[in-house]
Protein backbone atom coordinates (compact mmCIF):
# COMPACT_ATOMS: atom_id res chain seq x y z
CA UNK A 1 0.00 0.00 0.00
CA UNK A 2 1.48 3.49 -1.43
CA UNK A 3 1.20 6.90 0.79
CA UNK A 4 2.03 9.39 -1.78
CA UNK A 5 2.94 13.21 -1.01
CA UNK A 6 1.62 15.99 -3.26
CA UNK A 7 2.67 19.41 -2.75
CA UNK A 8 -0.14 21.93 -3.79
CA UNK A 9 -1.08 25.82 -3.32
CA UNK A 10 -2.74 25.84 -0.24
CA UNK A 11 -1.23 23.27 2.04
CA UNK A 12 -0.07 20.19 2.07
CA UNK A 13 -2.20 17.38 -0.12
CA UNK A 14 -1.64 14.13 0.85
CA UNK A 15 -3.26 11.35 -1.30
CA UNK A 16 -4.26 7.97 0.01
CA UNK A 17 -4.32 5.51 -2.49
CA UNK A 18 -3.37 1.68 -3.70
CA UNK A 19 -0.53 0.79 -5.92
CA UNK A 20 -0.65 -1.81 -8.30
CA UNK A 21 -3.64 -4.11 -8.90
CA UNK A 22 -6.82 -3.82 -6.75
CA UNK A 23 -6.59 -7.00 -4.11
CA UNK A 24 -9.87 -7.72 -1.83
CA UNK A 25 -7.55 -7.69 1.21
CA UNK A 26 -6.36 -4.51 0.18
CA UNK A 27 -7.26 -1.75 2.71
CA UNK A 28 -5.66 0.12 5.35
CA UNK A 29 -5.91 -0.04 9.20
CA UNK A 30 -6.01 3.41 9.74
CA UNK A 31 -5.34 6.87 9.09
CA UNK A 32 -4.59 9.66 11.76
CA UNK A 33 -4.78 13.32 10.71
CA UNK A 34 -4.58 16.42 13.01
CA UNK A 35 -4.67 19.92 12.43
CA UNK A 36 -5.49 21.70 9.00
CA UNK A 37 -4.21 18.95 5.93
CA UNK A 38 -6.24 17.99 3.11
CA UNK A 39 -6.58 14.25 2.64
CA UNK A 40 -7.50 12.43 -0.44
CA UNK A 41 -8.59 8.92 0.42
CA UNK A 42 -8.86 6.47 -2.52
CA UNK A 43 -8.56 3.09 -0.29
CA UNK A 44 -10.71 1.09 2.24
CA UNK A 45 -9.67 2.40 5.78
CA UNK A 46 -10.85 0.42 9.03
CA UNK A 47 -10.66 3.51 11.20
CA UNK A 48 -10.11 7.46 10.15
CA UNK A 49 -9.24 9.56 13.10
CA UNK A 50 -9.63 13.03 12.41
CA UNK A 51 -8.20 15.96 15.36
CA UNK A 52 -8.96 19.69 15.80
CA UNK A 53 -5.69 21.86 16.85
CA UNK A 54 -5.73 25.17 17.82
CA UNK A 55 -3.07 27.77 16.28
CA UNK A 56 -3.43 31.01 18.03
CA UNK A 57 -6.72 30.56 19.31
CA UNK A 58 -8.04 29.38 15.97
CA UNK A 59 -9.34 26.00 15.63
CA UNK A 60 -8.24 23.78 12.39
CA UNK A 61 -9.62 20.29 11.19
CA UNK A 62 -9.04 18.37 9.05
CA UNK A 63 -10.58 18.51 5.17
CA UNK A 64 -10.46 15.02 3.66
CA UNK A 65 -11.61 14.03 0.15
CA UNK A 66 -13.51 10.52 -0.20
CA UNK A 67 -13.61 9.48 -3.83
CA UNK A 68 -15.47 6.64 -5.07
CA UNK A 69 -13.14 4.08 -4.18
CA UNK A 70 -12.65 5.36 -0.71
CA UNK A 71 -14.76 3.36 2.06
CA UNK A 72 -14.05 4.51 5.70
CA UNK A 73 -15.17 2.11 7.49
CA UNK A 74 -15.13 3.85 10.82
CA UNK A 75 -14.49 7.52 11.19
CA UNK A 76 -13.31 9.17 14.90
CA UNK A 77 -12.96 13.15 15.61
CA UNK A 78 -13.90 15.80 13.55
CA UNK A 79 -13.12 16.95 9.73
CA UNK A 80 -14.70 19.08 6.66
CA UNK A 81 -15.84 16.70 4.02
CA UNK A 82 -14.50 18.36 0.70
CA UNK A 83 -16.08 15.74 -1.65
CA UNK A 84 -17.84 12.27 -0.71
CA UNK A 85 -18.18 9.87 -3.60
CA UNK A 86 -17.35 6.87 -1.37
CA UNK A 87 -18.45 5.87 1.93
CA UNK A 88 -18.07 7.70 5.48
CA UNK A 89 -19.20 5.46 8.44
CA UNK A 90 -19.27 6.32 12.15
CA UNK A 91 -19.97 3.23 14.23
CA UNK A 92 -20.98 4.32 17.25
CA UNK A 93 -21.93 1.31 18.78
CA UNK A 94 -21.76 0.91 22.29
CA UNK A 95 -18.99 3.71 23.20
CA UNK A 96 -20.09 6.49 25.88
CA UNK A 97 -18.71 9.05 23.30
CA UNK A 98 -20.06 11.38 21.11
CA UNK A 99 -20.26 10.23 17.40
CA UNK A 100 -17.68 11.76 14.99
CA UNK A 101 -18.71 15.19 13.69
CA UNK A 102 -18.50 17.06 9.94
CA UNK A 103 -18.50 20.37 9.88
CA UNK A 104 -18.37 20.93 5.96
CA UNK A 105 -20.28 19.03 3.06
CA UNK A 106 -18.59 19.25 -0.56
CA UNK A 107 -19.17 17.80 -3.73
CA UNK A 108 -20.95 14.82 -2.91
CA UNK A 109 -22.83 11.52 -4.15
CA UNK A 110 -21.91 8.91 -1.67
CA UNK A 111 -22.54 7.45 1.82
CA UNK A 112 -22.82 9.36 4.95
CA UNK A 113 -23.97 6.97 8.13
CA UNK A 114 -23.41 7.76 11.61
CA UNK A 115 -22.36 10.87 11.64
CA UNK A 116 -23.07 14.30 13.49
CA UNK A 117 -24.31 16.89 11.16
CA UNK A 118 -25.29 19.38 13.37
CA UNK A 119 -22.55 21.81 12.76
CA UNK A 120 -23.45 21.91 9.06
CA UNK A 121 -25.15 25.26 8.45
CA UNK A 122 -24.49 26.87 5.23
CA UNK A 123 -27.53 26.24 2.63
CA UNK A 124 -24.98 25.09 -0.21
CA UNK A 125 -23.82 22.09 2.36
CA UNK A 126 -28.30 21.10 2.57
CA UNK A 127 -28.29 21.51 -1.18
CA UNK A 128 -25.92 18.85 -1.12
CA UNK A 129 -27.41 16.51 1.44
CA UNK A 130 -30.18 15.92 -1.72
CA UNK A 131 -27.22 14.39 -3.67
CA UNK A 132 -25.79 11.65 -1.19
CA UNK A 133 -26.83 8.45 -2.28
CA UNK A 134 -27.23 7.31 1.74
CA UNK A 135 -27.77 9.80 4.42
CA UNK A 136 -28.59 8.51 7.80
CA UNK A 137 -26.67 10.90 10.48
CA UNK A 138 -26.66 10.25 13.79
CA UNK A 139 -29.78 10.63 15.17
CA UNK A 140 -28.82 11.36 19.41
CA UNK A 141 -27.24 13.94 18.13
CA UNK A 142 -29.88 15.55 16.62
CA UNK A 143 -32.14 15.11 20.01
CA UNK A 144 -29.18 16.50 22.01
CA UNK A 145 -29.63 19.85 19.70
CA UNK A 146 -32.98 20.42 20.26
CA UNK A 147 -33.31 18.50 23.87
CA UNK A 148 -32.04 20.90 26.08
CA UNK A 149 -35.75 22.37 26.10
CA UNK A 150 -37.18 19.77 27.10
CA UNK A 151 -36.58 19.35 30.69
CA UNK A 152 -36.95 15.73 31.26
CA UNK A 153 -34.95 14.79 28.45
CA UNK A 154 -32.13 16.99 28.92
CA UNK A 155 -32.16 15.70 32.49
CA UNK A 156 -32.11 12.23 31.27
CA UNK A 157 -29.16 12.43 27.87
CA UNK A 158 -26.92 14.03 31.10
CA UNK A 159 -27.11 10.99 33.52
CA UNK A 160 -26.31 8.90 29.87
CA UNK A 161 -23.78 10.61 28.08
CA UNK A 162 -20.07 11.19 29.76
CA UNK A 163 -19.59 14.24 29.68
CA UNK A 164 -20.31 17.90 28.35
CA UNK A 165 -21.68 18.45 25.09
CA UNK A 166 -18.73 19.37 22.95
CA UNK A 167 -20.09 21.26 20.98
CA UNK A 168 -23.40 23.82 21.97
CA UNK A 169 -24.98 26.07 19.44
CA UNK A 170 -25.79 29.85 20.68
CA UNK A 171 -28.50 30.65 18.16
CA UNK A 172 -32.18 30.93 19.01
CA UNK A 173 -35.35 27.99 19.43
CA UNK A 174 -36.06 29.76 16.20
CA UNK A 175 -33.20 29.80 14.42
CA UNK A 176 -32.49 25.74 15.19
CA UNK A 177 -36.28 25.31 13.54
CA UNK A 178 -35.45 27.05 10.52
CA UNK A 179 -31.89 24.70 10.39
CA UNK A 180 -34.20 21.65 10.93
CA UNK A 181 -36.75 22.68 8.66
CA UNK A 182 -34.36 23.51 5.96
CA UNK A 183 -32.81 20.13 6.70
CA UNK A 184 -36.38 18.03 5.83
CA UNK A 185 -36.38 19.93 2.90
CA UNK A 186 -33.04 18.87 1.78
CA UNK A 187 -33.64 15.10 2.76
CA UNK A 188 -36.43 15.30 0.11
CA UNK A 189 -37.88 12.31 -1.57
CA UNK A 190 -34.69 10.58 -0.89
CA UNK A 191 -34.64 7.32 0.92
CA UNK A 192 -33.46 8.07 4.57
CA UNK A 193 -34.49 5.82 7.64
CA UNK A 194 -37.72 6.68 9.55
CA UNK A 195 -35.85 7.32 12.80
CA UNK A 196 -34.51 10.49 11.03
CA UNK A 197 -37.31 11.93 9.50
CA UNK A 198 -39.02 11.35 12.82
CA UNK A 199 -36.33 12.86 14.64
CA UNK A 200 -36.16 15.86 12.58
CA UNK A 201 -39.96 16.65 12.52
CA UNK A 202 -40.30 15.99 16.37
CA UNK A 203 -37.16 18.54 16.72
CA UNK A 204 -38.64 20.99 14.82
CA UNK A 205 -41.74 20.57 16.76
CA UNK A 206 -40.16 21.08 20.01
CA UNK A 207 -38.55 24.30 18.97
CA UNK A 208 -41.34 25.60 17.28
CA UNK A 209 -43.05 25.59 20.33
CA UNK A 210 -40.10 27.42 22.46
CA UNK A 211 -39.71 29.91 19.78
CA UNK A 212 -43.27 31.14 20.00
CA UNK A 213 -43.98 30.74 23.85
CA UNK A 214 -44.98 34.23 25.42
CA UNK A 215 -42.01 35.78 27.37
CA UNK A 216 -43.78 37.16 30.23
CA UNK A 217 -42.78 39.88 32.93
CA UNK A 218 -43.88 38.92 36.64
CA UNK A 219 -47.04 40.97 37.83
CA UNK A 220 -48.55 41.10 40.84
CA UNK A 221 -52.18 42.24 39.92
CA UNK A 222 -54.54 39.17 40.45
CA UNK A 223 -56.75 40.55 37.75
CA UNK A 224 -53.72 40.48 35.37
CA UNK A 225 -52.65 36.58 36.32
CA UNK A 226 -55.80 36.25 35.48
CA UNK A 227 -56.56 37.31 32.14
CA UNK A 228 -53.38 35.49 31.61
CA UNK A 229 -54.73 32.28 32.73
CA UNK A 230 -57.12 32.28 30.42
CA UNK A 231 -56.01 33.38 27.48
CA UNK A 232 -55.30 32.44 24.05
CA UNK A 233 -51.98 32.38 24.21
CA UNK A 234 -51.95 30.01 27.89
CA UNK A 235 -54.65 27.77 26.44
CA UNK A 236 -52.34 26.96 23.30
CA UNK A 237 -49.37 27.05 25.73
CA UNK A 238 -51.16 24.29 27.78
CA UNK A 239 -52.43 22.38 24.43
CA UNK A 240 -48.44 22.28 22.85
CA UNK A 241 -47.57 20.87 26.50
CA UNK A 242 -49.64 18.21 26.69
CA UNK A 243 -48.97 17.35 22.21
CA UNK A 244 -45.21 17.59 23.79
CA UNK A 245 -46.07 14.76 26.05
CA UNK A 246 -47.15 12.47 23.75
CA UNK A 247 -44.01 12.79 21.18
CA UNK A 248 -45.70 15.84 18.93
CA UNK A 249 -46.56 12.67 16.97
CA UNK A 250 -44.01 11.34 15.80
CA UNK A 251 -42.66 9.87 18.69
CA UNK A 252 -44.45 6.51 19.04
CA UNK A 253 -42.16 5.74 22.41
CA UNK A 254 -43.56 8.79 24.23
CA UNK A 255 -46.82 8.14 23.33
CA UNK A 256 -46.73 4.34 24.29
CA UNK A 257 -45.51 5.69 27.60
CA UNK A 258 -48.14 8.20 28.22
CA UNK A 259 -50.39 5.18 27.22
CA UNK A 260 -49.19 2.77 30.21
CA UNK A 261 -48.69 5.83 32.83
CA UNK A 262 -52.53 6.57 32.15
CA UNK A 263 -53.34 3.34 32.00
CA UNK A 264 -51.94 2.20 35.44
CA UNK A 265 -53.47 5.37 37.01
CA UNK A 266 -56.81 4.66 35.65
CA UNK A 267 -56.52 0.98 36.87
CA UNK A 268 -55.09 2.19 40.19
CA UNK A 269 -58.43 4.59 40.01
CA UNK A 270 -60.96 1.96 39.81
CA UNK A 271 -59.60 -0.21 42.72
CA UNK A 272 -60.78 2.25 44.80
CA UNK A 273 -64.22 2.15 43.21
CA UNK A 274 -64.34 -2.17 42.64
CA UNK A 275 -62.23 -4.30 44.87
CA UNK A 276 -59.65 -6.15 42.55
CA UNK A 277 -59.14 -9.81 42.80
CA UNK A 278 -56.55 -10.86 45.29
CA UNK A 279 -53.46 -11.69 43.88
CA UNK A 280 -51.38 -10.81 41.00
CA UNK A 281 -53.97 -12.45 38.42
CA UNK A 282 -56.62 -10.20 39.13
CA UNK A 283 -54.81 -6.96 38.72
CA UNK A 284 -53.24 -7.92 35.48
CA UNK A 285 -57.18 -8.38 34.79
CA UNK A 286 -58.09 -5.53 35.76
CA UNK A 287 -55.23 -3.40 33.85
CA UNK A 288 -55.58 -5.67 30.73
CA UNK A 289 -59.16 -4.26 30.54
CA UNK A 290 -57.74 -0.42 31.10
CA UNK A 291 -54.96 -0.82 28.56
CA UNK A 292 -57.68 -2.50 25.87
CA UNK A 293 -60.47 -0.14 26.97
CA UNK A 294 -60.01 1.78 23.87
CA UNK A 295 -60.53 -1.01 21.55
CA UNK A 296 -63.88 -1.70 23.41
CA UNK A 297 -65.30 1.65 23.06
CA UNK A 298 -64.68 1.83 18.92
CA UNK A 299 -65.99 -2.03 19.36
CA UNK A 300 -62.91 -3.46 17.99
CA UNK A 301 -62.86 -5.68 20.98
CA UNK A 302 -65.21 -8.52 22.42
CA UNK A 303 -67.51 -8.29 25.16
CA UNK A 304 -69.13 -5.37 26.32
CA UNK A 305 -67.79 -1.95 27.52
CA UNK A 306 -66.28 -2.64 31.18
CA UNK A 307 -67.44 -0.08 33.62
CA UNK A 308 -64.31 1.13 35.23
CA UNK A 309 -65.31 3.63 37.58
CA UNK A 310 -68.92 3.10 38.42
CA UNK A 311 -70.77 5.67 36.56
CA UNK A 312 -71.32 6.85 32.62
CA UNK A 313 -69.57 10.67 33.53
CA UNK A 314 -66.46 9.07 35.18
CA UNK A 315 -65.90 6.37 33.02
CA UNK A 316 -65.83 8.98 30.01
CA UNK A 317 -63.36 10.90 31.80
CA UNK A 318 -61.15 7.20 32.28
CA UNK A 319 -62.11 7.05 28.37
CA UNK A 320 -60.51 9.82 27.41
CA UNK A 321 -57.23 9.68 29.67
CA UNK A 322 -56.44 6.43 28.34
CA UNK A 323 -57.87 6.89 24.71
CA UNK A 324 -56.15 9.92 23.73
CA UNK A 325 -52.35 8.74 24.43
CA UNK A 326 -53.55 5.06 22.40
CA UNK A 327 -54.73 7.22 19.69
CA UNK A 328 -51.71 9.25 19.15
CA UNK A 329 -49.22 5.99 19.52
CA UNK A 330 -51.25 4.53 16.52
CA UNK A 331 -50.93 8.04 14.75
CA UNK A 332 -46.98 8.45 15.50
CA UNK A 333 -46.76 4.45 14.11
CA UNK A 334 -47.99 5.97 10.83
CA UNK A 335 -46.18 9.04 11.40
CA UNK A 336 -42.66 6.96 11.67
CA UNK A 337 -43.27 4.96 8.43
CA UNK A 338 -45.22 6.99 6.43
CA UNK A 339 -43.43 6.98 3.14
CA UNK A 340 -41.79 11.14 2.09
CA UNK A 341 -44.13 10.72 -1.63
CA UNK A 342 -47.03 10.50 0.29
CA UNK A 343 -49.25 12.79 -0.85
CA UNK A 344 -50.18 14.80 1.56
CA UNK A 345 -48.38 18.02 2.44
CA UNK A 346 -44.94 18.50 4.81
CA UNK A 347 -45.86 20.17 8.41
CA UNK A 348 -42.36 21.53 8.09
Amino acid sequence: MAVNYQKETGGECVIVRRSGPWRETDGLDGIGVEGFARVRIEVTANVLECIERSTEGVVYEPLIEIHASGVVRDFVGVCGLGRLDGELICQRGERSERPARVTALGDSGGKLVGVDITQLRSPLHFERVRKLSVFSPDVESLYDSACSFDRLAAWLRRRQLSGPSQHQHQSTPREQAHWFRDLYEAMGSNAVPASTRAAVRWCYALLEHESIKPRRTPSRSTSTQRRRLFSREAVESIGRWLHRCVGYGQRPSRALVCWLIATTGVTIWSAQHSAVDSGAAGWLQRGAEVLLSPLRVLRLGYGSTPELLGGPALDAIAYLVVGLPFLFFVVSLREFFRSPLSRRPSTL
